[in-house]
């Protein structure tokens, strides 16, 4: 919204925004990764990826919370 000038952008406006830019957001992740391994934040010796795919247990009812008494 700073970027924006405090105007509310549609998920449109910034999905283009993220495709058009691309290069620069690939460049910008290998800085931030240069950066925190000369830092020593991060390392690269060991990688793991997770690929485990879990169903998603929510629901508009369950997601709403309604003022009930706790008696």
């Amino acid at each position: 919204m700073y970027i924006a000038g405090m105007n509310c952008p549609d998920f449109r406006v910034l999905s283009d925004f993220r495709k058009n830019n691309t290069k620069f957001f690939h460049k910008c992740f290998k800085q931030s990764v240069f950066l925190a391994m000369k830092l020593r934040l991060a390392s690269l010796d060991h990688v793991g990826l997770d690929g485990s795919k879990l169903k998603a247990d929510t629901s508009k009812h369950k997601a709403m919370s309604d003022k009930k008494d706790a008696s």
